[in-house]
C-alpha cells in the first residue's frame, strides 16, 4: 500500500511510510475494512471504475465521519491491472449542512401544512358562523317587517290596543336582534382584544365566577363545592372567569326538577392531561347533542331563554388560550364540561 501524507495522518500515521505494508484492518477504519475491500475486489474484478461514492469512516479519534470516494484501476505498464488507485474528499460538513437543510424544509411543511389546516378550519367555522348568523339575524327582522304590515292594518281600523300588542312584539324582536348582534360582536371580539395571560390560582378564578352568580345560586337553592388543591393556571383571568361565570349559569339553567341541585366544580388528572370540569346533577345531554351545543345560537331547549350563544364564546376563549373543551353527559343523569388550559411552569411541571 501507497499513500500521501494526508492519507497517512487521517490513517493514524505520522509518515506515509509507516502505512506501507499495511491493510485497512490496520488502520483507524478497521470497522469499515470489508467494505472497503469489497469495493475494491469490486473494481478489480469487474476492470470498472466505482465513482463519486459516499462511505462512512471511522477516524483515529473513534470519530465518524462520511466520505465522497471514487476508485479505478491500477495498471502496470503492460496495462495489467495490479490494485486500485483512490481518492476521498472528507464531506461530513456538507452532509451536515444538507441534514440542517433537510429537518429545516421538513419542519416548514410541517408548518405550511399545520398553518394551512388551520386556515382550512377557520375558513370553514367563519362560513358556518355567516350562515348562522344571517339565518338568526333574519328571523327577528321578519317579525318586526311582518308586524309593520299588521301595524298599518291596525292604524286603518284605529285599533290602539291592536297596535299596543304588535308594537310589543316587534319591539321583542328587534330586542332579540340587539342580543344576537352583541353577542356576535362578542365572540368575533375573542382572540382579538384580549388581556396578557398571567399566572392566577384558578381557585381565585372560582370565586370570581361564584361571585358573578352568586344571585343565581342563590335563587335556584344549588350547593355549589369546589375542589381543593386546584393549580395556578397562565390565562386571561377575565375571559376565563367569563367561561366559568357561563357553565355555572348554564347548570342552574338546565337543572330541570332535581330537588337537590348540584354542581362541582374540580379537576382530575387523565394522562398526561389535567381536566378541569363544572358538574351538575340537572337533566343532562343527550350525546347527540355533545359537539351542536358548541355552535353558534344552538339551543338544545328552543323554548329556553337566551340566544344559544353562550357556549360558542366559552368554547372560543378556551381555543384561544389553546385548551380543549367537551361533554361527558347523558341524558337524565347531569352534565360534566371539561376543559384544558395552560399551566403555570411549577403546575405543569408537577403533573
Amino acid at each position: 500500500m501507497g499513500c500521501n501524507a494526508i492519507f497517512a495522518q487521517d490513517a493514524g500515521f505520522a509518515d506515509p511510510k509507516d502505512v506501507v505494508g499495511k491493510d485497512d484492518y490496520q488502520m483507524g477504519w478497521r470497522d469499515q475494512a470489508e467494505l472497503y475491500r469489497g469495493d475494491d475486489r469490486q473494481v478489480i474484478e469487474s476492470d470498472r471504475s466505482k465513482l463519486l461514492i459516499e462511505e462512512p469512516q471511522t477516524t483515529p479519534e473513534g470519530k465518524t465521519i462520511v466520505l465522497l470516494t471514487s476508485k479505478i484501476p491500477l495498471r502496470s505498464s503492460e496495462g495489467k491491472i495490479i490494485g486500485v488507485l483512490g481518492t476521498y474528499t472528507d464531506i461530513t460538513e456538507r452532509k451536515r449542512m444538507e441534514e440542517d437543510l433537510r429537518r429545516s424544509r421538513d419542519e416548514l411543511e410541517k408548518r405550511v401544512r399545520r398553518r394551512t389546516a388551520e386556515l382550512e378550519a377557520k375558513n370553514t367555522e367563519m362560513e358556518r358562523f355567516i350562515y348562522t348568523v344571517s339565518h338568526d339575524l333574519r328571523t327577528p327582522l321578519i317579525s318586526v317587517s311582518g308586524f309593520l304590515g299588521f301595524l298599518k292594518q291596525d292604524a286603518e281600523r284605529g285599533d290602539l290596543d291592536q297596535m299596543q300588542t304588535d308594537l310589543g312584539i316587534a319591539n321583542e324582536a328587534i330586542t332579540k336582534m340587539d342580543r344576537l348582534l352583541l353577542e356576535t360582536l362578542e365572540l368575533s371580539r375573542i382572540g382579538r382584544v384580549a388581556n396578557p395571560p398571567e399566572d392566577v390560582p384558578f381557585e381565585e378564578i372560582v370565586e370570581d365566577a361564584l361571585g358573578q352568580t352568586s344571585e343565581k345560586i342563590r335563587s335556584s337553592g344549588c350547593k355549589v363545592s369546589v375542589a381543593q388543591n386546584l393549580p395556578v393556571v397562565h390565562v386571561d383571568r377575565m375571559r376565563i372567569t367569563e367561561v366559568l361565570a357561563n357553565l355555572i349559569e348554564n347548570s342552574i339553567k338546565y337543572m330541570g326538577l332535581q330537588a337537590n341541585p348540584k354542581i362541582e366544580i374540580g379537576q382530575r388528572i387523565d394522562g398526561k392531561d389535567r381536566i378541569f370540569f363544572v358538574r351538575d346533577n340537572g337533566i343532562g345531554i343527550d350525546p347527540s347533542q355533545h359537539d351542536k351545543v358548541f355552535g353558534l345560537f344552538y339551543k338544545v331547549d328552543k323554548k329556553s331563554e337566551g340566544t344559544g350563544a353562550g357556549l360558542a364564546i366559552v368554547k372560543r376563549i378556551i381555543d384561544v388560550h389553546g385548551g380543549r373543551i367537551w361533554i361527558e353527559s347523558e341524558l337524565g343523569k347531569g352534565c360534566t364540561v371539561c376543559f384544558t388550559l395552560p399551566l403555570d411552569m411549577n403546575s405543569a411541571s408537577s403533573r
